[in-house]
């Protein structure tokens, strides 16, 4: 689906418009290759230059292509179940006339962009400014995904001895979206140094700073994933030794449990014997045997019990 968006600077607002203008913005919502091809002749560049705008494992990068800026970026979002990420593509290309995007999923970032975009600091016309923005907010989405992510490790980790498989479960699928994200976020902040540079795009002073924050919010979130990993991977060993000691426990009480339930069998197993023994042929054999065997059976309880088997 195309939308078209227009703002001037003096506009208070962005207002969606029919048709493309030159200083316009242009999005594609649940991009095809019709889509991106229409977008490739808007910016004079080739099809296969954005082809990768239809590969939702692509990295992030920025890229210039007879005049225009591409630059891939991942955006956080609630995993569906029917996708394998937990970051979605969001290509943006940067010409003379037009600022596009283009998303393989239906977007809801562009949504929230436009509810939260301070519309008075921006202007479809300013597609520096523009850009700045998008990634503020991308940065912003990351910045609270990654603390809400530390926040919940904490609450359901207060207790190690409580742990459960369903636990595990969910730290584990922590880990594999914090590491999702850092494969995200670092060639996001390589995009925001070559920007700063001055390569790509022209800057103005006020520019720089809002990018200075940006690459300060971007190592921030990296700095929190790192930490929140190395926890994880710590909070892992720390489970698997009490698994081991737990797994242990209860091997040491199951042995010493049968070595004290086998007594009775092997003397049962012994006066089964057709054979002459000890005791046959008193009166009292039946009662001596049971208090031989329970007086075997409380030593060896006894024994383990000292040697916490039991």
């Amino acid at each position: 689906m195309k939308r078209v968006f227009f703002k001037a600077i003096k506009d208070k607002k962005f207002r969606e418009i029919k048709k493309e203008r030159p200083g316009c913005w242009i999005h594609y919502d649940n991009a095809t290759k019709e889509n991106l091809e229409e977008a490739a002749k808007l910016a004079q560049i080739d099809f296969a230059d954005i082809a990768d705008s239809l590969d939702i494992y692509e990295l992030p990068r920025i890229e210039r292509e007879n005049g225009a800026i591409i630059i891939y970026l991942r955006i956080p979002f609630e995993k569906k179940k029917e996708l394998l990420k937990h970051t979605e593509l969001l290509t943006l290309i940067i010409t003379k006339n037009y600022f596009i995007t283009i998303s393989k999923e239906k977007s809801e970032f562009i949504e929230q962009f436009l509810n939260k975009c301070k519309s008075q600091e921006v202007a479809t016309t300013q597609a520096t400014k523009l850009l700045l923005q998008i990634l503020n907010l991308i940065s912003a989405s990351y910045t609270k995904k990654v603390r809400d992510i530390r926040d919940n490790i904490a609450k359901k980790t207060s207790q190690i001895s409580k742990i459960t498989n369903e636990l595990i479960v969910e730290l584990l699928k922590y880990e594999e979206i914090l590491q999702e994200y850092l494969l995200s976020l670092t060639p996001t902040k390589n995009i925001i140094a070559a920007i700063l540079s001055g390569t790509y795009l022209a800057l103005f002073e006020e520019d720089k700073d809002l990018l200075d924050d940006l690459q300060i919010s971007i190592q921030q979130s990296l700095d929190i994933c790192n930490i929140t990993l190395k926890n994880l991977v710590a909070m892992r060993d720390s489970y698997q030794i009490i698994f081991t000691n737990e797994l242990n426990r209860a091997i040491k009480f199951l042995t010493g449990f049968t070595i004290i339930l086998t007594i009775p069998n092997i003397i049962s197993g012994i006066y089964g014997m057709n054979v002459g023994l000890p005791l046959q042929t008193s009166p009292h054999a039946f009662t001596l045997i049971i208090l031989v065997i329970f007086g075997l059976m409380f030593i060896s309880y006894n024994i383990f019990k000292e040697r916490n088997w039991l």
